[in-house]
Order: C-alpha cells, then structure tokens, then sequence
C-alpha cells in the first residue's frame, strides 16, 4: 500500500530519513483525509500493473509532459522486489520516438 509516503506528508517525520515501513492490507485506519490527499497529489503519475498496461501509462506520461526522459522510483520495502520491479519498468519502456533531421 501506499504506507511509505506518510513520513512526507507528517510534519514530524519529514526530512528525516529511516528504513521503509512494512506494508499494510489497508491504509483506511492509518491516514487522515488529508495525508490520503497529499498521497493522491505525490502518486498521480503512477504506472502500475502489467508491462502491457504500465508501458501504455508510461508512454501517456512522456507524451503529456513532452518530457525527453524518466526518473523511476519505487518505494518497495523487500529489496528483491524492488529489484525486480525496476527490471519490469526497464522491459515496459515504450520505444523512443526519434525525428529525424532533414
């Protein structure tokens, strides 16, 4: 879940660095209405899911922005799986679009 944001939106947990909380089946309990908020607000260019489908939201982004390149980040507590994540990301990267000088 998205339980690793809260030390950004706390104001006595921000700035101060530490390992990443285990993950929970739900945050409903954990955070306030405005810490959902400010999560929503941090994660809304998240791509999750299959290579097909985070590929597509890659691809959306690069579009939207007219950005030139990615800064992925993955706040994953097990190392292995984050590891594994960014080897997914590095296979559903869309294919560059290249214009060609005349």
């Amino acid at each position: 879940m998205l339980r690793f944001h809260l030390p950004l939106v706390e104001p006595d947990q921000a700035g101060r660095p530490g390992q990443l909380p285990a993950p929970v089946d739900s945050m409903d309990d954990i955070w306030s209405p405005a810490e959902r908020a400010a999560v929503e607000r941090m994660t809304h260019v998240s791509a999750v899911g299959a290579i097909g489908s985070v590929r597509k939201r890659l691809a959306a982004v690069l579009a939207q922005t007219g950005a030139d390149e990615l800064i992925l980040t993955a706040h994953i507590y097990d190392h292995a799986a984050r590891l594994r994540s960014f080897e997914l990301a590095a296979q559903a990267m869309p294919e560059p679009q290249y214009e060609l000088s005349k």
